[in-house]
């Protein structure tokens, strides 16, 4: 109970530091008596990172913990169609603009590091009927979880390496592929990062190997640096390379003996670094 009394405090606190259900109420205003979308959402997030329940168990819940003395919502407005009404009230577009609002805010107030960023995407199962033809997101495809006999969501993500605060997001269908997915955002997460790191220099984005094509290299730009994988099947020269041309990374950071290979290379019409690493242990794992 004091653990989830600490949690739920410290997310409403934030919040409000943050003014989220004023945010939220100014791209969606409110609509007669009762609760806003703000208080509606920020409510169930809490809910989400505290005590994940039902939308028709939330009521229940929140009289249970320490939100009323604070929010002043009574039970009986917090049914479940009450959610579900003013979800849909918040349009695609809506959701965007609040995230790149709440974003720049929270790179402000907090004075994030933003040279090093991550990009990744996942998906993730859902239990949507197999016949349900309402949901254009969630599709068959390859689980990461090895649930391929249900629907699944793709997701993702845009995470500072400092303390991997979340910037930007993607809902796209499960069955989308990594590189596919990669190019329906990239306009978008450029624009984000560029909003961002206005006044960031040497800015460096990560993702893996899923996401390298030559048209989302050609957007993302020059001017920032990039760091991915590559496939090793489509490099036989670099994999040919003997041992004794490898030498040894700092064995304070890797003490399970990693040994590198450094080199200029050029991968979809640009010269990178390129860096082939072997590591005994986990070539024996694999």
């Amino acid at each position: 109970p004091v653990l989830e009394f600490g949690a739920i405090a410290a997310l409403y606190d934030l919040a409000q530091r943050l003014e989220i259900v004023e945010l939220i109420d100014r791209h969606v205003p409110k609509r007669g008596p009762g609760p806003s979308v703000g208080q509606l959402l920020l409510l169930a997030v809490i809910n989400r990172a505290v005590a994940p329940t039902s939308k028709a168990q939330i009521a229940a819940w929140y009289e249970r913990s320490s939100l009323p003395r604070w929010m002043k919502l009574k039970a009986g407005q917090l049914t479940s169609q009450r959610f579900w009404d003013n979800m849909d009230r918040v349009p695609a577009e809506a959701l965007l603009a609040m995230e790149r609002e709440l974003s720049t805010r929270v790179v402000q107030d907090f004075q994030l590091d933003l040279r090093c960023l991550f990009y990744d995407a996942t998906n993730f199962f859902t239990f949507i009927d197999t016949f349900n033809t309402q949901s254009t997101l969630a599709q068959r495809g390859k689980s990461k979880e090895g649930r391929s006999s249900l629907r699944i969501l793709g997701l993702a993500l845009l995470v500072t390496g400092d303390f991997e605060v979340p910037l930007f997001h993607s809902l796209y269908p499960g069955n989308h592929n990594d590189p596919t997915s990669f190019r329906s955002v990239v306009f978008e997460l450029v624009d984000r990062y560029r909003r961002l790191t206005a006044s960031a220099e040497d800015v460096t984005l990560v993702f893996d190997k899923g996401n390298n094509t030559e048209d989302t290299l050609a957007v993302i730009g020059q001017e920032y640096h990039l760091v991915g994988s590559l496939v090793p099947a489509h490099h036989p020269a670099l994999l040919a390379i003997p041992r004794q041309r490898f030498r040894r990374l700092n064995p304070e950071r890797f003490p399970d003996e990693v040994v590198s290979y450094r080199t200029r290379q050029e991968v979809f019409g640009r010269t990178f670094t390129v860096l082939v690493t072997y590591n005994e242990n986990l070539f024996q794992a694999q």
